[in-house]
């Protein structure tokens, strides 16, 4: 299996760091001292094949949150990150039919949209819940916030251009920031802060909703471009698809997998500011908060449904997961 990592300088600088230092330049902030630490010079962005790693990526997005704290830049960015692109990936997005192929694009091409996240569907009768987790790396909190907000502006950018009547739901990790006038002025749907998940949700009868604009001749030119592009992904998500497919899995037995050894693994992860242990732990809590929260399902039979044998041992994992109870997340939600 294909991974990435964090030193690797293979995401393209026009996704996200061109924009960044533009709109930071615009508002008087001298691009050098955004780039500071980065070995990345202002002029080097004029390549328009440069691509970067997400570390230097994480340094830019540090240092915009010191030199401009009041959290515009990710709202600009979001805004602006599909417009104007001519990108093979965003061709297929934006010429996809319906928000159905909209959705199966972003999931399928995901490392050319946006590489930062990678999302897990949960599905009821009536609604389908789209979890985002970090694919690369566990970064700072300012960094994980930055990419919350690129998200949830791009999303609505893209709902107010293309589906206009399209109805979602947001919940963030975080607690409603200082700079909440940027989120009145570009967001329009429903958020929620403080949530334990970075969650979008929708009513399934809007799943099948038109795409305004969409040419499906369009779409099909460049989807016969993308055959032979490769899909890698972060070593976050790689570990998280490979516990997802057997949750009984060890280390060992994962390093072995991936053909490198426990140590190395072990190594990698620690490099990336997580570990085995925490990404397991991360997945069995986004599975125990989906059944109690939204499925309401009895303590047994979420202990049940991950394998734990014991319902002391839930309780106990899941109060280290969350910080709560069972009981204290049921009266939350």
């Amino acid at each position: 299996m294909q991974f990435i990592e964090n030193h690797e300088s293979c995401l393209p600088s026009d996704q996200i760091l061109t924009h960044l230092v533009e709109f930071a330049r615009q508002r008087n902030i001298d691009p050098n001292r955004l780039l500071r630490g980065t070995r990345l010079f202002y002029q080097d962005l004029d390549n328009p094949n440069r691509c970067i790693s997400f570390k230097q990526l994480e340094s830019v997005i540090e240092n915009a949150a010191k030199l401009m704290p009041n959290g515009e830049l990710s709202f600009l960015v979001g805004q602006n990150i599909l417009v104007g692109k001519q990108d093979n990936a965003v061709q297929v997005l934006l010429n996809s039919t319906s928000l159905q192929t909209c959705i199966r694009t972003l999931l399928c091409y995901q490392f050319s949209l946006f590489p930062y996240y990678f999302v897990n569907q949960y599905h009821t009768r009536e609604t389908t819940y789209f979890v985002l987790n970090p694919a690369l790396s566990q970064s700072a909190q300012c960094v994980d916030q930055f990419f919350s907000e690129v998200v949830i502006s791009m999303i609505s950018s893209l709902l107010k251009w293309r589906f206009p009547h399209l109805r979602i739901s947001v919940s963030l990790p975080y607690q409603q920031p200082s700079h909440i006038e940027q989120y009145h002025s570009a967001i329009e749907f429903e958020l929620t802060f403080g949530s334990p998940l970075f969650c979008i949700s929708l009513q399934n009868n809007q799943i099948n909703q038109k795409q305004l604009g969409a040419n499906p001749i369009l779409r099909r030119i460049a989807q016969r471009k993308l055959i032979h592009q490769p899909r890698p992904i972060g070593i976050i998500q790689c570990i998280w698809q490979i516990v997802q497919r057997s949750p009984q899995i060890s280390c060992e037995q994962t390093a072995s997998q991936l053909n490198i050894s426990t140590a190395t693994l072990k190594r990698k992860l620690k490099a990336h500011n997580t570990s085995f242990k925490q990404i397991k732990d991360r997945h069995q809590q986004q599975m125990a908060l989906f059944h109690i929260t939204t499925l309401g399902h009895s303590n047994e039979k979420v202990a049940q449904a991950l394998n734990f044998s014991d319902l002391t041992n839930f309780r106990r994992a899941f109060k280290r997961w969350t910080g709560k109870t069972p009981n204290e997340i049921r009266g939350l939600s």
